[in-house]
């Protein structure tokens, strides 16, 4: 019967220590543990988040959650991403403290931001019988675009798109800048499945992430009587674009693109400059909005599928002038016009 319970203390010269660890398991244990779905073995915890058992194990003892069934140790999939964050391992660190303040640094120009964003996805059945042709289905900025090619297609996107993404948004007005600083005074956690849309668990206990606090923005914003509208598209910050959500303000006809307790973040781990960003700024830069809320992006057969987006900045040319192209979806949240 599984348990919860710590390792056998050992000798571990490589256990972090220090404020912002202890700080850390303080905000886990405001999780409640029937919320974490532990299913993470300590292989995986090794290739997908760089944290090695020896790493993890002193560190149960101090009370980071896990649960153990027959001497083998399982995680929460939210926790070892919290760890990894703080620790700087792992692929999802390198993106977050690496990949995507160096994109925000680059929106320095008054024109646009230009990125070429490629659509990878495989055939998730090469070798059923009669099947000699796929189609892909891509949702982009100007809606769906439909691809056929061959099951064994050479390596190689199915679609490459061209973005150029605004960056001269304008100020938010004092009302919604005041929402701004007060949803930002929550602290940034990656949560666990069950708990990432859960506004009340937010507020009660201080912790979001970027899924929540889109939608707690939006809550925020409409119960004072200003526009606001959740988004989901993609993050992109080379070399890879990735999902994401977050809200976007009406401001003088524009829907300006927000993710305060991202900022916040970032400028917390020290990976963002605190005289150029503050958690008012727009992220619209590297902000492509493909919809409302989570939708498919790759499908085949009409069947979402697995797929990445390998990406590379674009340099502007006098074509590209201080206007914006691609910067957002058609409006889909028709009752929330600017």
């Amino acid at each position: 019967m599984p348990t919860d319970r710590t390792p056998p203390r050992q000798r571990v010269d490589t256990v972090p220590a220090g404020a912002a660890v202890t700080a850390l398991l303080d905000r886990l244990g405001r999780i409640p543990s029937q919320r974490r779905d532990f299913r993470i073995g300590e292989r995986e915890a090794l290739s997908r988040y760089g944290l090695a058992p020896t790493l993890l194990h002193p560190l149960l003892e101090l009370g980071f959650p896990a649960r153990t069934e027959d001497g083998a140790y399982s995680y929460d999939a939210a926790d070892l991403v919290n760890l990894s964050l703080q620790l700087r391992r792992g692929a999802l660190s390198r993106a977050l403290t690496r990949f995507w303040p160096r994109a925000l640094s680059a929106l320095t120009g008054p024109g646009p931001a230009g990125y070429r964003v490629g659509h990878q996805a495989a055939c998730p059945e090469p070798d059923r019988p009669g099947h000699n042709a796929c189609e892909f289905t891509v949702l982009t900025p100007e809606g769906e675009r439909t691809v056929q090619r061959p099951v064994r297609a050479d390596p190689g996107p199915v679609l490459e798109t061209e973005l150029w993404l605004r960056t001269d948004w304008p100020d938010l007005p004092p009302p919604m800048a005041g929402v701004v600083a007060e949803v930002a005074d929550l602290e940034f956690m990656w949560l666990p499945r069950s708990l990432r849309w859960d506004t009340a668990f937010m507020r009660r206990t201080g912790l979001a992430d970027c899924m929540g606090v889109s939608r707690l923005l939006v809550e925020e914003a409409r119960a004072r009587g200003l526009p606001a509208r959740t988004a989901y598209g993609l993050v992109v910050a080379p070399p890879y674009a990735t999902h994401h959500y977050w809200a976007e303000a009406g401001v003088g006809g524009d829907w300006v693109p927000l993710d305060p307790l991202m900022i916040k973040a970032m400028l917390g781990w020290g990976v963002l400059d605190h005289r150029e960003w503050h958690p008012a700024r727009s992220l619209g830069g590297m902000l492509c909005r493909l919809a409302a809320d989570r939708t498919p992006v790759v499908t085949h057969d009409g069947v979402p599928c697995a797929s990445s987006y390998p990406t590379r900045g674009l340099t502007p040319t006098p074509a590209q002038d201080t206007g914006a192209h691609h910067s957002g979806a058609p409006d889909d949240n028709k009752e929330d016009r600017a």
